[in-house]
């Protein structure tokens, strides 16, 4: 982590610049950082996610190569593209709620890393990104936005450095917040939207939080132990 922080983190900065620059929207589209979805036609915007994830093909080949060379062996990441489905489904939600258009278009493009760290050294780590006006940063630790808290925790940022493009988020979350997010992910969200089985995912996060954190001597504290065995099982 520390090799893409450093020089306030020019360099990654740099490169996801130029992948934003690679899409732009035409000069007659919606203002997309004022309208709300109501101004936008759902397949029409489908069709420039098309052409967005075209654009930004040999960027993201840039943006994966560097993340690669520069992340220690300790920081998983994986990234992926939304799929139009699921678009969908945030699309519809968000309409109902009249949302705006950039927000609904958030995540087209989104990296997740996993940190062998605790909340309070994964914000001293990313501290670079909460003085850049291009950044939008959303801290589940500190305030979760939610209106149903389902336990989620991490650390979102949202790329702008071209506000005519699509947004690039970034998902941050420590090897905690992996364990109770992959199960969340895998069994609740997947089986019901059931407010109780949203509680029972709020419950397993506040037990984590009791988990206390092991002496500095100790070769594996209890978290990581369970991270390195859900991983030897993928």
């Amino acid at each position: 982590m520390e090799k893409i922080i450093d020089n306030n983190g020019i360099e990654l900065k740099k490169i996801i610049c130029d992948l934003q620059n690679s899409f732009s929207f035409p000069e007659n589209f919606p203002n997309i950082n004022k309208k709300t979805l109501k101004h936008y036609d759902f397949n029409e915007v489908c069709e420039y996610t098309i052409q967005f994830f075209e654009n930004i093909d040999d960027n993201l080949e840039i943006l994966i190569k560097y993340l690669k060379s520069n992340l220690s062996e300790d920081i998983k990441f994986t990234y992926r593209f939304k799929t139009e489905e699921s678009f969908k489904m945030k699309w519809e939600k968000y309409l109902i709620f009249g949302k705006k258009f950039y927000k609904a278009c958030n995540d087209l493009l989104g990296v997740r890393f996993i940190v062998k760290c605790n909340e309070r050294e994964l914000k001293e780590k990313l501290k670079i990104f909460y003085n850049d006006e291009n950044c939008k940063i959303i801290n589940f630790y500190e305030n979760n936005k939610k209106t149903n808290d389902d336990g989620y925790r991490g650390i979102h940022i949202y790329f702008r450095y071209n506000k005519n493009s699509f947004p690039i988020e970034f998902q941050f979350w420590t090897r905690k917040d992996a364990i109770l997010h992959f199960y969340t992910h895998e069994i609740i969200y997947k089986s019901t939207q059931d407010k109780e089985f949203w509680n029972y995912s709020k419950r397993l996060r506040e037990w984590l939080d009791t988990i206390p954190e092991s002496p500095a001597n100790l070769e594996i504290d209890y978290v990581n132990y369970l991270y390195d065995i859900f991983n030897k099982e993928k």
